[in-house]
């Protein structure tokens, strides 16, 4: 330890450092006076970055280089399971509760019913890193920033999640609890499943697959080759426009609304009072309808079948 700087021998004395966080050659500094701790910034060759089991603010920055650069700060208790690691091709950032599991609900919704709950209370971190890199989040509460990734993103959080990305290749998102997601558009698939009272704005996007258990409400720009929806609860769907196959799947009384488009095939199935209004060219759409939910389509091609004893209104006619 002849070569260590003042920085991590000061945190070494004040017993802040993990393990993990030496294997990674961190440097440190403690303000004693404002009981805060701060890390890096440390820098990865890597090609990668992912989080597993988060609380607080992550802020990626979206800049022309080759690596990527890790940097933290935070209350000196709540840094102290403060974790980076790197391992092959990934760096990845986790924060952990004492005695907590990301699996264990209780803890996730106990932060989500918290109305004392502020991120600001947990490590804040800045990653720099290139467009392009792959990121993958597990186990998210809080804050979230990101520019234009334009790469692949999957995200999953819980409880109090509030996440603004720029545009993405893929978005693959999980979340569950009070969350609040807007992206940007995504040049390909978009797969996301959204649990409890989840709002989730996504710009244009190649094809989705939804699923909405709760009261969710997610809002979709034009989406170009492909709808399917599973809602069940009282969530809302709201589409600018579709393109190409479109499959619906209601049970309660939840809503899908899209403005306009072209279904290659629509097909409608309804379990409670949902209703489902497409403003578009349906071809051959095929309608079930248990309870008392309605379907409406502007215009549609083919044949059109109908079954269940709620409405089907068309608009200006086949």
């Amino acid at each position: 330890m002849n070569g260590m700087n003042s920085s991590l021998k000061m945190a070494l004395a004040t017993g802040t450092v993990s393990v993990a966080l030496l294997a990674a050659g961190a440097t440190w500094a403690q303000d004693g006076a404002d009981e805060t701790t701060s890390f890096g910034p440390q820098t990865y060759q890597v090609e990668e970055f992912d989080v597993d089991g988060f609380v607080g603010t992550i802020e990626l920055i979206v800049e022309d280089r080759a690596d990527i650069e890790v940097s933290a700060h935070g209350p000196a208790d709540r840094m102290e399971r403060f974790e980076v690691d790197e391992s092959g091709d990934r760096v990845e950032v986790s924060y952990r509760e004492r005695d907590f599991r990301w699996n264990d609900w209780s803890t996730w919704l106990g932060w989500w019913h918290d109305t004392n709950f502020d991120p600001e209370d947990y490590p804040s971190v800045t990653v720099r890193l290139p467009a392009g890199t792959p990121v993958d989040v597990e186990g998210m509460t809080g804050n979230f920033t990101a520019g234009d990734l334009n790469s692949t993103l999957a995200f999953g959080g819980a409880g109090s999640v509030d996440a603004t990305v720029g545009n993405v290749r893929s978005f693959d998102l999980s979340v569950a609890g009070a969350a609040d997601i807007r992206v940007g558009d995504v040049s390909g698939m978009a797969d996301i499943s959204v649990s409890g009272a989840g709002d989730v704005e996504v710009g244009s996007v190649e094809s989705v697959s939804l699923s909405i258990h709760g009261s969710g409400d997610v809002n979709f720009g034009d989406v170009r080759d492909g709808l399917d929806v599973a809602i069940s609860g009282r969530g809302d769907v709201d589409v600018a426009s579709v393109n190409g196959p479109v499959g619906i799947r209601l049970a309660g009384s939840g809503d899908v609304d899209i403005e306009s488009g072209y279904a290659t095939s629509f097909d409608v199935s309804i379990a409670g009072s949902g209703d489902v209004t497409f403003r578009g060219t349906a071809v051959n759409p095929d309608v079930s309808i248990a309870g008392s939910g309605d379907v409406y389509i502007e215009r549609y091609e083919g044949r059109l079948s109908h079954s269940g004893m709620g409405d089907v209104n068309i608009g200006s006619g086949s």
